[in-house]
């Protein structure tokens, strides 16, 4: 039993100082842009979407300890026509999604999920995956009737194709 709590309260530690330092690294992130990364098979798409809110000192002074944020996800928070500081708004480097993408395509074997990505403050280069679904909202996703479409129809082609490879080749 003694074993038992002891496991118990290390987890406990090592959870809250998780939550701290996300927590630290959210406030980090506060005013900025939030890019939700949709892997539709090959397909990537970005869009932004605003992160937290900026909170200043009054605004905490004057709080009974839990400050409310809106969600930060919904497509209502869309950042895409908003007059951003261009280095603020700037979309992670495609190559950068496109190695994210198949490694985590590798690794998982997802063909369908989405991420969602920050940028280090004051920083171009420099981004945190903060969130990952393996089956997200695609309806967030503008245009995501084509994109889904595309897939399933390379789905069955790609079906197709190894059905006929292996009767050519005498298993069928």
């Amino acid at each position: 039993m003694v074993l038992y709590l002891n496991f118990i309260w290390s987890f406990l530690r090592i959870f809250f100082q998780f939550c701290i330092n996300l927590l630290f690294l959210f406030l980090s992130f506060i005013g900025g842009v939030l890019f939700k990364v949709y892997i539709v098979g090959d397909a990537i798409r970005v869009v932004r979407r605003f992160s937290l809110p900026n909170v200043d000192e009054g605004d905490l002074s004057n709080n009974a300890g839990v400050f409310r944020f809106p969600r930060v996800s919904c497509a209502a928070a869309t950042a895409e026509d908003a007059d951003l500081d261009p280095h603020v708004a700037e979309l992670p480097p495609r190559p950068l999604l496109e190695i994210l993408a198949r490694e985590l395509r590798r690794r998982l074997g997802l063909r369908l999920f989405n991420i969602d990505m920050i940028r280090e403050h004051g920083t171009r280069d420099r981004f945190y995956v903060i969130d990952m679904n393996y089956f997200p909202g695609y309806g967030k996703m503008p245009g995501y009737e084509h994109v889904f479409t595309d897939f399933l129809l390379s789905l069955d082609q790609q079906k197709e194709y190894k059905r006929r490879l292996g009767y050519t080749s005498g298993e069928g």
